[in-house]
């Protein structure tokens, strides 16, 4: 073979290495480790949910309904795994925790790096304007380290108001965001709501997650914690 044969056949070789690691990396990128992606719903998008609040669905089909961007980019094995989840509907008359932690060891755990400890809350707060309301739900990952990544976490934060905290009126949805991440280590759906109306105001949030191979629990769903009834006025 001459060499003129050779070189050409070597440069066509490393034009196809280099497509394949090109394509690769376009592939790669799609997922973003650390990517976080915030929604913040539409009166539309609030219609649905109201909607939706109370049927028998998963939480992939709730995300199909409400957020559907949240879904693209997801490795099967988490789409799989969202959609055998069913969703759970708490009354928003409930009292939940504001503030709980949610423990996972690993299988074969053999020092304390193996467990894991995320931080779920929501919180309302009153801004400087008194009619002006920041509201609140998130995870964070608080052990091994605040940096360690979880495969998948969302947080969904709702926004309730009702007319009077006497007797069993009923509570009105009123806002919603919601937060999902991929390796990512926290994840906080926030929202500013400014009071059209007199009454009393709380946040809810529901809390997913799938921990590191190997955990047990392998994650968590549909976590659920609130603020304290505020009440604000336009």
């Amino acid at each position: 073979m001459s060499s003129k044969l050779k070189f050409g056949l070597f440069v066509a070789v490393m034009l196809c290495f280099s497509l394949i690691i090109g394509t690769t990396v376009t592939s790669a990128e799609q997922n973003k480790s650390g990517e976080v992606k915030s929604f913040r719903a539409s009166p539309e998008q609030l219609n649905i949910i109201k909607e939706l609040w109370g049927t028998n669905i998963s939480k992939g089909e709730y995300l199909e309904n409400v957020f559907p961007e949240a879904l693209k980019g997801l490795p099967e094995d988490v789409l799989k795994q969202l959609y055998n989840i069913p969703m759970v509907w708490p009354n928003p008359n409930s009292q939940l925790p504001e503030e709980t932690m949610v423990p996972a060891g690993s299988e074969n755990e053999v020092t304390p790096r193996d467990t894991w400890v995320v931080e779920l809350k929501s919180t309302l707060n009153k801004t400087t304007n008194p009619t002006v309301l920041n509201f609140k739900s998130s995870n964070t990952v608080k052990y091994p380290s605040a940096s360690s990544l979880v495969p998948f976490m969302d947080v969904t934060s709702y926004l309730w108001r009702k007319d009077s905290l006497i007797g069993g009126t009923d509570a009105v949805l009123v806002d919603s965001a919601m937060d999902a991440g991929y390796n990512v280590s926290s994840v906080e759906a926030v929202g500013i709501y400014i009071c059209d109306y007199l009454g009393y105001y709380k946040t809810q949030g529901c809390h997913n997650a799938v921990f590191p191979p190997g955990h047990t629990p392998p994650g968590y769903t549909n976590v659920w914690t609130e603020s304290s009834w505020q009440k604000a006025q336009p």
